[in-house]
C-alpha cells in the first residue's frame, strides 16, 4: 500500500513539474507574439507619419502653384512679357537678401511699397516674391509662408515652351505655362542625387 502511495505521489510530482515546464513555455511564446505585434503597430504609426507628412507638403505645393497661377491670371501683360518666366534663375528674388521693409521688401518691388504705382514687371517679381519666399511678418522680423519656408529644400520654377528660345519676348507663340514646385523628401535627407518631390500645373492664359 506504501509502495502505491509513494509510486503516486512520484507520478503526481513529475506532472506538476511539467505542467510548470509547459506554463514557462507558453508565457515566452505570449512574450514573442506581444513585440511582434508593438513592432507592428510602431511601423504603421511611422508609416501614417510619413503619409501624413507627404500629404501636407503635396497640399501646401498645390495650394502654392494655384496662388501664383492666380497672381498670374490678374496680371496678363506681365505673363505676354514673360517676366514671370524663369523665377528660380532670378537673383533679385532671392529669399535670403530680404533684410528690410516690413511690407514690400525693397529690392524686390521697389515701387509696389503703396506709395506709388509700379508697373507690371515690378508686379510680377512682388507677386512671385511672395509665392517663393513669403510674407515679412514685423512681428518675428522674418518671411513667413513661402515655397522656400514651407517645404524642406523647396524651389519654384515657371516654364513653357518658347518657339523661339533666346529671341524675347519669351514663351513666344505658347501661351501655356508650367508651375513646378518642388521639394526634398526628408527620408532622402543627405542622400547624393536623391529624386525630389514635386507638384507640376499647367495653366493657359489668352
Amino acid at each position: 500500500m506504501k509502495a502505491t502511495e509513494s509510486k503516486n505521489e512520484f507520478s503526481s510530482g513529475i506532472r506538476k513539474r511539467h505542467m510548470s515546464g509547459l506554463s514557462l513555455i507558453e508565457i515566452l511564446i505570449t512574450v514573442v507574439i506581444l513585440s511582434i505585434g508593438l513592432l507592428g503597430i510602431a511601423g504603421m504609426q511611422a508609416f501614417g507619419m510619413r503619409y501624413s507628412h507627404d500629404s501636407y507638403a503635396r497640399s501646401q505645393a498645390t495650394m502654392l502653384a494655384n496662388e501664383l497661377i492666380e497672381r498670374m491670371h490678374a496680371n496678363p501683360d506681365a505673363v505676354a512679357n514673360g517676366d514671370y518666366d524663369d523665377a528660380d534663375n532670378n537673383i533679385a528674388l532671392n529669399c535670403s537678401a530680404v533684410t528690410n521693409d516690413p511690407a514690400h521688401p525693397m529690392n524686390v518691388a521697389p515701387d509696389c511699397n503703396g506709395t506709388s504705382t509700379c508697373n507690371v514687371t515690378e508686379l510680377s517679381q512682388l507677386d512671385i516674391f511672395r509665392v517663393k519666399c513669403g510674407q515679412y511678418m514685423p512681428g518675428p522680423a522674418a518671411l513667413v509662408g513661402g515655397v522656400e519656408n514651407l517645404l524642406p529644400g523647396g524651389a519654384l520654377a515657371i516654364t513653357c515652351a518658347d518657339s523661339s528660345p533666346g529671341v524675347a519676348p519669351a514663351c513666344e507663340g505658347d501661351n501655356t505655362r508650367t508651375i513646378t514646385v518642388t521639394w526634398q523628401d526628408p527620408d532622402q535627407k543627405g542622400v547624393v542625387n536623391a529624386p525630389r518631390l514635386q507638384v507640376e500645373m499647367n495653366a493657359r492664359f489668352l
